[in-house]
C-alpha cells in the first residue's frame, strides 16, 4: 500500500495552523492512536453538519474492513495543537468502469460525505485541504456524494480557484422529521391488514441478526438486481461483516416484518446523534406485494422511531416516489466534483445545467440515467447489432411468444428431481447462458411476475440455475374441474428456461413442475411459451424433445 504524508504550515492572522495528509499505512497506523480517535470523536460531534458516516466508529471500521479495495487518504488540520478539521478519503485500488475518483471513506456504503470542522473554519479548511489533495494527486478527480445539509460551500463560489474547478450538484432530500410524523387513516388500515398476518421485529441481539442476514441478503440482492442490476452482498463479500461489525458498534438499527417463516420487509438503518439514516439495507418481499409491505414497513418503522427518542429518519436522495409520501419534509444536499482537468470541468458543468433543466420540466434525472446504463447493458451483453434488429421488430412485428407442447406420462418419470418454489436464492443463480435474455432482464421479469402473484419453480445447482417455470393459477371451471378428476389436465408454463447443461432433462423437470402443482395427475398436456426473440431457447425446445404448436396460452 502507497505510503503518502504531505505537511502545509498556514498563518492566518494570530492562529498558526497545520495541515497534514496521510495515505496508505501511515493513516492505518493512525486509527491505532486511542488519543487520535477521541480528538476525532470530540470534532465529530461538535460539528453540526456532520453525519453518522463521518464519525470515527463508522470510518476506522471501513477502512479496515475494506483496505483490500482502497487506499485510505486522511486529511487533518490542528490549530494551536487543537484537532480543528478532518477529511477522510478514499481511493479504489482497482478502476471500476468508467472514470476513476478519490471518493469519500464509507464509498457506497455512506450516503453522506463531507468534512468535520468548526464553524468558524469549515470553509477555509476544505478550501487547504482540498489544494493539498488536488497538487498530491493531481489526475485523479474527487466526487463526494452528498454534502448533507449546512455543510459550509461559500469557498466553493467565492474563490476563483475553485470556480474554475469544483462543480456542485443540487439534489432534494425527503426527510422524516419525527415532531411532525404522523399515519393518516387510510395508512392506519394498511398497518392494521398488515398486522394480521405479520409480525413488526426489532433485532437487537447480534446472533438474531447474524442468523437472519443470509435471508436478508438474498432478498436485498434480488430487488437491487431487478431494480438496478446489482447485487451489493453476492459481489462484495465483506459486506456482511461490515454491517455485524456496525450492529456491535451499535450503529446499525435493524427491524424486519415476518409473516410466518416469511421474511416480508426490512430495513437496516445508521444511526447516531439520535438520527437515523436510511442504508444497509431495504427490501420488500415481491411475494406480498399486494399488501405493500415496503410502505407499510416504513410507517411501523417510524412510529417505532418516535417511541425511541430519534429526532429524524433520513430517506437519502433519490426521486423515489414512496419517499415522498413519507417526507414531511425537504431540504437540500449536493454532490461536490473537484478536477483539474479543464475539459472536464466543462464536461460536468454541462451535464448540471442539463441536469437542471430536466429537474424544472419535472423529469427525474436518476430515472434517466438508470434508462440510459440499462440500454448500454444490454447493447454490452448482446451486441450492438441484436439490439437494433430486436428494437426493429418491436416496432413493426407482433412480438408473440413462441409455444411449444408435449404430453407428459407423469408415471414414466422418476421422482429424483426436488424442485424449489418462488426461491429468489435460485433466481439469483441465473447466467445468461442458453437464453438470449440478459440477467438484468430476468431479474426484472421474475420480480415483476413475482409480484403479479404467479408461482415460480426452479432447479438450481452449485451456483447455477438450470431450470424455472412460471405458472399462473387460471380461473377453475367446469371443464377444468372434470379433466382433474379424470387424472389429465393440460398446464400452461410461462417464460420457460433450461440451461444448456439441463436440455437433455427438461422433460424430467416438467413433469416434477406439474406433480407440484396438480398432484395425482397420470399424464398431462404440457404448454410452454418461450419469448419469440429468443433463438437460443428455441433450439433447446426443438433438441429436448418438444414440438411447436399454434395453440395460444391462455
Amino acid at each position: 500500500m502507497i505510503e503518502e504524508i504531505a505537511y502545509e504550515n498556514v498563518k492566518i492572522g494570530q492562529s498558526e495552523k497545520n495541515l497534514e495528509l496521510l495515505a496508505g499505512e501511515e493513516v492505518m497506523h493512525l486509527l491505532e492512536d486511542a488519543t487520535y480517535l477521541t480528538e476525532w470523536d470530540s470534532l465529530y460531534h461538535s460539528c453540526h453538519w456532520a453525519t453518522v458516516f463521518q464519525s470515527p466508529d463508522f470510518v476506522t471500521t471501513w477502512y479496515r474492513l475494506y483496505q483490500h479495495a482502497y487506499q485510505p487518504i486522511l486529511i487533518r488540520e490542528y490549530t494551536k495543537g487543537v484537532l480543528s478539521g478532518l477529511l477522510t478519503l478514499a481511493l479504489p485500488l482497482h478502476r471500476l468502469n468508467g472514470r476513476t475518483f478519490i471518493v469519500g471513506a464509507g464509498h457506497y456504503e455512506a450516503d453522506y460525505h463531507t468534512w468535520l470542522a468548526s464553524d468558524s473554519n469549515g470553509n477555509s479548511f476544505i478550501s487547504s485541504a482540498l489544494k493539498v489533495l488536488m497538487r498530491k494527486f493531481p489526475t485523479t478527480d474527487l466526487m463526494l456524494r452528498h454534502l448533507p445539509p449546512n455543510t459550509p460551500t461559500d469557498w466553493a463560489k467565492s474563490e476563483p480557484r475553485w470556480q474554475s474547478s469544483c462543480i456542485l450538484y443540487p439534489l432534494t432530500r425527503p426527510l422524516v422529521v419525527m415532531s411532525d410524523f404522523t399515519v393518516s387513516r387510510r395508512d392506519r388500515k394498511r398497518v392494521s391488514r398488515m398486522n394480521q398476518i405479520g409480525e413488526f421485529i426489532h433485532l437487537t441481539d447480534e446472533a438474531a441478526f447474524r442468523d437472519a442476514l443470509d435471508q436478508l441478503a438474498i432478498y436485498y440482492d434480488f430487488r437491487q438486481g431487478a431494480m438496478y442490476n446489482k447485487n451489493p452482498f453476492r459481489t462484495d463479500p465483506v459486506n456482511k461483516e461490515f454491517l455485524l461489525a456496525l450492529f456491535r458498534r451499535k450503529l446499525l438499527h435493524v427491524t424486519v416484518l415476518k409473516a410466518g417463516e416469511e421474511m416480508v420487509a426490512s430495513v437496516a438503518a445508521v444511526i447516531s446523534k439520535n438520527k437515523a439514516n436510511l442504508g444497509g439495507i431495504n427490501f420488500h418481499s415481491p411475494l406480498f406485494a399486494s399488501y405493500s409491505p415496503g410502505y407499510v414497513h416504513f410507517l411501523m418503522l417510524s412510529q417505532q422511531f418516535v417511541h425511541e427518542g430519534i429526532s429524524s429518519f433520513d430517506l437519502t436522495p433519490g426521486g423515489d416516489p414512496y419517499k415522498d409520501r413519507l417526507a414531511t419534509q425537504h431540504d437540500q444536499v449536493h454532490i461536490l466534483v473537484t478536477t483539474n482537468s479543464r475539459l472536464y470541468f466543462f464536461k460536468r458543468q454541462f451535464r448540471k445545467l442539463l441536469y437542471q433543466r430536466m429537474t424544472e420540466m419535472g423529469i427525474r434525472t436518476m430515472s434517466v440515467e438508470l434508462s440510459l446504463k440499462r440500454h448500454l447493458y444490454l447493447v454490452k451483453e448482446r451486441g450492438l447489432a441484436q439490439e437494433i434488429v430486436r428494437g426493429l421488430r418491436k416496432l413493426w412485428a407482433n412480438d408473440q411468444d413462441k409455444i411449444y407442447h408435449a404430453t407428459l406420462e407423469l408415471k414414466k418419470f422418476s421422482c429424483d428431481f426436488s424442485i424449489n418454489k418462488n426461491s429468489l436464492s435460485n433466481l439469483l443463480d441465473y447466467q445468461m447462458q442458453g437464453s438470449m435474455c440478459t440477467r438484468w432482464e430476468f431479474l426484472e421479469n421474475a420480480m415483476r411476475r413475482l409480484e403479479q402473484g404467479a408461482q415460480c419453480f426452479t432447479i438450481s445447482d452449485r451456483g447455477t440455475l438450470l431450470y424455472c417455470a412460471w405458472y399462473t393459477t387460471p380461473a377453475t371451471d367446469t371443464a377444468t374441474e372434470a379433466a382433474i378428476a379424470a387424472g389429465r389436465e393440460a398446464i400452461y408454463l410461462q417464460d420457460v428456461y433450461v440451461h444448456p447443461f439441463g436440455v437433455a432433462q427438461l422433460k424430467e423437470f416438467l413433469a416434477a413442475v406439474i406433480s407440484a402443482i396438480t398432484p395425482n395427475l397420470s399424464s398431462a398436456q404440457v404448454y410452454l411459451s418461450v419469448p419469440d426473440q429468443d433463438k437460443l431457447l428455441s433450439k433447446a425446445m426443438k433438441r429436448a424433445g418438444l414440438q411447436k404448436t399454434r395453440e395460444p396460452l391462455p
